[in-house]
């Protein structure tokens, strides 16, 4: 009976020893440390896109989106597009946060130049000013643009994530851990 309570309380100290240095090693990193990408979205090999693409190049969509990386305020989102050209050879994407289908006012993002073909940008969309403590999304969008900022092509795609603004690091990280 002392060995059993002894190899417990052994087992307790070694699993708060191991979560005291992950605890350490987020709040070193400053981000999630264990974000394995998630594919959202990818389009057939044999859609009619990009059959249409592989014939004449005059298509323009979205191939694959990744989720790449998070924390409480961000999502890090890999795009790999194929666009025509028939706004101009270069134009600008950005995204944005949804809820039921709609953008919301407290998302934002940095525009990224995309490039006529195929290819692939990397996405911030992050919470402004405007958001609450706690925010709910159920997707993103990406979008492009013309150089007079009008939007010719736009795309949601479902994902879940709960937004906290100013969260402590340690929080964010138990989400990583006990999946919340």
């Amino acid at each position: 009976m002392h060995t059993r309570k002894m190899l417990l309380l052994g087992a307790v100290i070694v699993s708060l020893t191991v979560m005291v240095l992950l605890f350490s090693y987020g709040f070193v990193l400053g981000k999630r440390a264990f974000v394995i990408p998630e594919r959202i979205y990818a389009l057939s090999q044999d859609d009619k896109t990009l059959i249409q693409w592989r014939k004449d190049g005059r298509v323009t969509d979205i191939v694959t989106v990744t989720v790449i990386g998070y924390d409480a305020t961000s999502l890090y989102v890999y795009v790999d597009y194929i666009y025509s050209g028939d706004h101009g050879d270069e134009v600008l994407t950005c995204g944005g946060i949804e809820l039921m289908g709609k953008g919301v006012s407290w998302g934002n993002c940095s525009p990224v130049e995309v490039k006529k073909g195929r290819g692939f940008v990397v996405l911030r969309l992050q919470q402004n000013n405007n958001a609450d403590d706690f925010q709910y999304s159920d997707g993103i969008y990406v979008n492009l643009y013309d150089a007079n900022g009008s939007v010719f092509f736009e795309k949601g795609f479902p994902y879940k994530k709960l937004w906290l603004k100013n969260q402590p690091k340690f929080i964010t990280y138990l989400e990583d851990v006990f999946g919340w």
